[in-house]
């Protein structure tokens, strides 16, 4: 994950802060806190943390990832050399307020079922948006199409043959562990049948989702089941009632509110070598 905050860090910097470097000398020194304008749960510290401690700045974070905040409480304090400590203020705000945004919609939808993240998530943000799922409560899935074999509608169609058929292929050739994303309940309950560890019911109603996973867990009680597509924070506790295993859910990360957090000077005093 330092490879993500040192591209940020690199990205925003270039060839130098000009407005930084031309204000201040390298022997200049500053105290500051971030703060948060909003309660949340906090995610992303450590990171934070790293970023400004890169670029030569000391940072304490005076809370844990995974605790609550109230909107203004000082969350981290940072010392250093002020070229370091303004070069990774965005950076490290940026980071923090997006984890922290995952975390805390996780948080609140955890109280209904355990959640989990999908592959939602901008190039290269995705290490950092599993972690906050993670933090916040819930769970990461999975963390790319290498650890874990996920059969989707478009690899059925993909294959060319009738549904039932391309499920029973597919099923046949896959590397276990094994999920499917299934349209009904018909196909929830053949998929099971055939041996997945886990059904992924796609898109159902509530009240279908409810039916089906009833059905499943009385002949093969050994399947897990998801549900996913058009859950949101405002049908989630009715889908709940279906009692799944889990509910994946994309906007944990690509809908997400940010946390808004500001960095404050605290105090600045010449320091030249």
């Amino acid at each position: 994950m330092r490879g993500i905050i040192d591209y940020a860090l690199a990205a925003d910097l270039g060839d130098g802060d000009i407005t930084t470097n031309a204000l201040f000398s390298k022997g200049h020194r500053t105290k500051a806190a971030i703060i948060a304008r909003e309660s949340g749960t906090l995610a992303g510290a450590s990171e934070a943390k790293y970023a400004f401690e890169k670029l030569g700045a000391k940072a304490r974070p005076l809370k844990k990832d995974g605790q609550r905040f109230q909107k203004g409480e000082k969350v981290i304090r940072i010392s250093g050399p002020t070229r370091a400590v303004l070069g990774a203020e965005r950076t490290a705000l940026n980071i923090l307020s997006r984890m922290s945004g995952i975390a805390t919609l996780t948080s609140r939808l955890s109280r209904y079922c355990i959640v989990a993240a999908t592959r939602k998530s901008p190039p290269g943000m995705s290490a950092l948006d599993k972690k906050a799922v993670e933090i916040g409560g819930g769970i990461a899935h999975r963390r790319g199409l290498w650890d874990m074999t996920l059969i989707k509608d478009t690899h059925l169609d993909a294959m060319g043959v009738p549904r039932k058929q391309a499920i029973r292929e597919a099923i046949a050739k896959a590397v276990p562990p094994v999920e499917i994303e299934v349209l009904n309940r018909q196909e929830a309950l053949l998929a099971a049948s055939l041996g997945v560890d886990i059904v992924m019911l796609d898109n159902f109603t509530p009240a279908k989702a409810k039916e089906a996973a009833k059905e499943i867990r009385a002949e093969y009680p050994d399947v897990a089941i998801e549900l996913s597509g058009g859950i949101t924070p405002d049908n989630i506790r009715e889908f709940a009632k279906a009692k799944p295993d889990y509910v994946s859910m994309g906007m944990l990360t690509s809908y997400a509110k940010p946390i808004d957090f500001s960095m404050k000077v605290k105090l600045a005093r010449k320091h030249y070598i």
